[in-house]
């Protein structure tokens, strides 16, 4: 029992705590499903619960692909739009980056109270998503550690094999950036 993000995003944006603590916890969820070779496809706001003692429940594993599968026809668009990467949009197939970013995306929603990527139509959405990156953290939130920016920007970078390896190692090097100041590798 709890209340999904996208209901909890109904309140306005989170603060940059409340965000690093859940980030932590879907990291660490998507990397049990990662090692079993699941590739999620669909992590957005409405499949993340927050239990009421605090902790995030990753849910809806419906449209979930098992990598080792072949059963997903190649050209079939799953997932939902505003934090579909590009691959999902090409119809291309689904890896652990292909989580990591709608992660990032998840993550920009959270702290800007805004989605990364909109547009009057589905296909201008798409165009987007293929095409450009989200504004910079820091312009639409200022106050934010610098190196958050840099971290969800290489997240939701175009090329499944530019974002980080897992979503755990995102946290991690985030982690390690923001306590210490340094570059995002």
């Amino acid at each position: 029992e709890g209340e999904t993000l996208k209901s909890r995003l109904k309140a306005g944006r989170l603060t940059f705590e409340q965000v690093k603590a859940m980030g932590l916890q879907i990291a660490e969820g998507l990397q049990a499903a990662h090692a079993k070779g699941i590739v999620h496809r669909d992590i957005k706001p409405d499949n993340l619960l927050l239990t009421h003692d605090g902790h995030i429940k990753i849910m809806d594993f419906g449209v979930a692909h098992l990598q080792s599968s072949d059963m997903t026809r190649t050209g079939l668009v799953v997932g939902t739009p505003s934090y579909m990467a590009p691959e999902q949009v090409m119809g291309g197939k689904a890896v652990p980056g292909t989580d990591v970013f709608a992660v990032g995306a998840v993550l920009y929603h959270l702290l800007t109270g805004s989605k990364p990527f909109e547009g009057p139509t589905l296909q201008s959405l798409f165009y987007r998503i293929v095409t450009d990156m989200p504004k910079p953290l820091d312009e639409v939130r200022p106050g934010l550690p610098p190196a958050l920016n840099a971290i969800v920007q290489k997240s939701m970078a175009k090329e499944a094999s530019d974002r980080f390896a897992s979503a755990l190692d995102m946290f991690m090097e985030a982690a390690t950036a923001i306590l210490l100041g340094g570059e995002v590798g």
